[in-house]
């Protein structure tokens, strides 16, 4: 009796701790398969998709160039796929792995079917994949990546890959591919909001082909075609009209590079703004900012960014561009899970922009202009302040020693050359510095004042050349 009971003891301390490792893997798995659910349910929101689908397409057809639009669909897009807390979906704790086998023991006892949560959150990575590609303009790697997918979901899912590939067709210019996926959606899924969109893409397809033909018929010339089809937001179309004129205004190859971006060849769209945007007129201002979308909204990178961002500067435009640049916060680029080959690709696109900018775009040194209190103005290649006393570089090495006290403004000589101030604690690009109150101050491009705290500190000024 005594020995059964010595058995008994662990026996009965080996079933409760069974009991309880089998709890905790089991809910392991429940809690996996319900942030799973989470995460679907964000990424097929059905109507905010919908909604930003017609917006989408607003967008394009006929042509519109509000950076307002684009601002408000991108954050609305990362919003769908943003969903940190769930990154890891597609790594496996060793919990889950035992309990997903003891869940789908208990479902086939109860008569239903099995689930496999890791092939699900695959697919579900990929279609993250698919549509960051696609917010981010890249339309043909998008319509790559959605082929495959459509064979493995089911239902609205389906529905939801087979529209965004269609979308990504018609962007492309493919209209013959993106008529048969459009027309798949609607006989899958006949009166819903799939359907819906699906409809409106095919009547804008089919009326834009008759839009195209009564354009073709009215205007000879090339030029005067591609624009009539710029402005109906016949982007793939305008691109053939004007590839066929050797006579290009920069506001047509505006046009052309706006197409370019919008078919989904952001790269060479990116090469034409660079050049566009060394201007100082209008078309410049439009270029730079499609070079802060890119860089800022659709992943362009750094140093695309930077390059932007002080552009801006030099065409006084940095109202806009602190709007895009804030705004790009609230639009980071996600980067999905479950080992997605997406990244990759934006990298590389970002390699390729920052290899651009750095063979065609230079920082040449120009000159700095200081005015003094008593009416002299000095012009020089680069300033310096040490402690009391203000030093211009001029040429040839030789220098001017004047005293802080006198200086009333430092700027750049040319406008549109950008001054930067380097100290201690950074470089600081700044639109000149002026004296107010007693002290200098440095008026930066927001029209702020900003006191300067450094004893010492090195002033240059540069100007953007495109080579």
């Amino acid at each position: 009796m005594f020995a059964r009971r010595n058995l008994l003891v662990p026996a009965g301390l080996f079933a409760m701790l069974f009991l309880a490792l089998s709890s905790n893997a089991i809910v392991s798995a429940k809690m996996f398969e319900l942030r799973l659910r989470v995460q679907r349910d964000q990424i097929f929101n059905y109507r905010l998709s919908s909604d930003l689908m017609r917006s989408k397409i607003m967008n394009l057809i006929p042509h519109r160039d509000s950076y307002k639009d684009e601002l408000w669909t991108a954050v609305a897009e990362t919003s769908i796929l943003r969903t940190p807390s769930f990154n890891d979906l597609g790594v496996a704790s060793l919990w889950q792995k035992i309990g997903l086998p003891m869940v789908n023991t208990a479902r086939r006892l109860c008569l239903k079917a099995g689930i496999n949560l890791w092939d699900d959150a695959a697919i579900l990575g990929r279609i993250q994949t698919a549509f960051l590609l696609e917010r981010n303009n890249l339309y043909a790697d998008a319509a790559a990546e959605y082929t495959p997918i459509a064979d493995l979901v089911e239902g609205d899912e389906r529905a939801f890959v087979v529209l965004h590939h269609g979308f990504c067709l018609a962007v492309l210019g493919r209209n013959s591919d993106a008529i048969l996926k459009l027309e798949q959606v609607s006989r899958d899924v006949p009166g819903s909001m799939f359907d819906e969109d699906a409809k409106l893409i095919l009547r804008l397809l089919r009326s834009g082909e008759l839009r195209r033909k009564h354009i073709l018929s009215e205007f000879s010339a090339e030029n005067d075609r591609a624009r009539a089809l710029f402005q109906e937001g016949l982007y793939a179309d305008a691109l053939v009209h004007w590839e066929k004129s050797d006579r290009l205004t920069n506001e047509d190859r505006y046009g052309r590079a706006f197409s370019l971006e919008k078919t989904g060849k952001s790269d060479k769209a990116a090469d034409e703004f660079l050049e566009l945007s060394q201007g100082n007129d209008a078309v410049a201002i439009k270029a730079n900012r499609r070079l802060l979308l890119i860089g800022f909204v659709y992943s362009g990178g750094e140093n695309l960014q930077k390059f932007a961002l002080e552009n801006s500067m030099r065409l006084q435009d940095t109202a806009v561009a602190g709007e895009i640049k804030a705004a790009s916060t609230r639009a980071l680029s996600f980067q999905p899970a479950n080992g997605s080959d997406s990244p990759g690709v934006i990298a590389n696109r970002q390699a390729r922009f920052a290899e651009t900018i750095e063979k065609r775009i230079a920082d040449v040194p120009a000159p700095i202009e200081i005015s003094l209190s008593d009416g002299r103005v000095f012009a020089g290649l680069a300033g310096q302040r040490k402690h009391n006393q203000f030093i211009l570089w001029l040429n040839q090495g030789s220098k001017l020693s004047l005293p802080l006290a006198l200086v009333d403004s430092v700027r750049p000589l040319s406008p549109g050359d950008i001054m930067f101030i380097q100290s201690a604690d950074g470089q600081q690009p700044a639109v000149r510095i002026q004296r107010r109150d007693g002290n200098l101050e440095i008026l930066a491009f927001d029209s702020s004042m900003v006191q300067i705290g450094a004893d010492e500190f090195a002033i240059r000024v540069v100007r953007k050349v495109f080579q």
